[in-house]
């Protein structure tokens, strides 16, 4: 819809004025058809799981080209997620997770959530982005 697109814009203009090293988005609301070119920030990269079935939710991240970063295979994650290992020198690494949590989740989200931190080899040091409200139903 057009305030999905206005807030779009507003949180890619936020993102150039600020000078952020990443940032990351939960209801991206993007689709596989959704042109790369409409998103694309100069400077940044972009990582992103768009939702296939239904539509709504999708998670991205825009990380600085200047640096490191790598997609990490989250195994078994039925969750809408994006795992990336960050990387801003040898003695500073970390993992980051974005992730959408839908608002009709159950506690079975939260189990899955636990489960996939568990299962993946992440970094010592891991930053999560997106889950906005911890309501257990």
């Amino acid at each position: 819809s057009r305030n999905k697109g206005v807030a779009l814009i507003f949180l890619l203009s936020v993102l150039t004025a600020s000078n952020l090293d990443f940032m990351g988005l939960s209801e991206s609301w993007l689709h596989s058809n959704s042109p790369q070119a409409a998103i694309m920030v100069p400077g940044y990269q972009i990582y992103r799981r768009d939702r296939v079935k239904s539509k709504g939710s999708g998670v991205m991240v825009y990380i600085k080209r200047c640096i490191q970063a790598e997609e990490t295979d989250l195994a078994n994650c039925d969750l809408y997620c994006i795992g990336l290992k960050i990387t801003f020198s040898p003695q500073m690494s970390f993992s980051l997770i974005v992730i959408y949590r839908p608002p009709t989740s159950n506690s079975d989200f939260y189990d899955k959530f636990l489960n996939m931190l568990a299962r993946n080899n992440l970094d010592k040091e891991v930053i999560i982005m997106g889950i906005s409200a911890l309501i257990v139903r």
